[in-house]
């Protein structure tokens, strides 16, 4: 067999003959990863993929913007020295390492009253603005003919993963008993969010694989 790395991830994932499994990364190494082994001596300019002998990689995405729209602009609110404070594009406030090296701190989340929950609505339109990107049909037209395999999906595309951003953890787990209605919106919210901008992309350019985000192991 002469097979892709499309072709070769989809006979695998439909049970189907292969030439061989595939190996491919899914998240990579952590940035400290990599700068021991420059430091040991990988070549600076080298891919790790080719290095290792992987098979391209999962991480192509489709690029819709499946959550708030528009995204809250970064920025930085202090400087620690080897952390900063931020608030991200998902808007939440976190301390983080500057160099990525771990998870962050988080701090406060976009939802922390009914009050900020009817703000944050309505970023969660399906039909906002800026959701598909400007030149949406040439990419649909060169997806088509694509050797990697695409999903769509991942964080925070998921009904304990997307309201656990717009919450916290805490916030969250304490709503299903205190607030359940507020909860059972912020779920049918983004359930007709999904169901519209996926519907059109998935129309538009078929992927192969679904990321749902459901990160609820701590």
């Amino acid at each position: 067999m002469d097979l892709t790395n499309r072709e070769r991830f989809m006979r695998l994932m439909r049970g189907q003959p292969v030439d061989r499994a595939p190996l491919v990364p899914c998240f990579g190494p952590w940035p400290e990863t990599l700068q021991r082994w420059h430091s040991e001596g990988l070549a600076q300019d080298a891919d790790y993929r080719e290095v290792v002998g992987f098979d391209g990689d999962l991480r192509h995405i489709l690029p819709v913007n499946a959550y708030l729209c528009p995204q809250p602009q970064p920025q930085v609110l202090s400087d620690e020295g080897e952390t900063e404070v931020i608030i991200d594009s998902r808007g939440i406030k976190q301390r983080a390492r500057k160099d990525g090296g771990s998870m962050p701190e988080f701090l406060a989340h976009p939802v922390e009253t009914r009050g900020d929950w009817e703000t944050i609505r309505k970023l969660l339109q399906p039909d906002a603005p800026g959701r598909f990107i400007p030149d949406w049909d040439r990419f649909c037209r060169a997806h088509a003919d694509r050797t990697e395999p695409w999903y769509a999906g991942d964080l925070p595309v998921g009904f304990f993963g997307g309201p656990r951003e717009l919450m916290g953890f805490e916030r969250l787990v304490l709503c299903y008993y205190d607030d359940p209605a507020l909860v059972c919106d912020i779920m049918d919210t983004l359930c007709d969010l999904w169901v519209g901008v996926f519907s059109r992309a998935l129309a538009d350019a078929p992927v192969d694989f679904f990321f749902i985000w459901e990160d609820m192991c701590f």
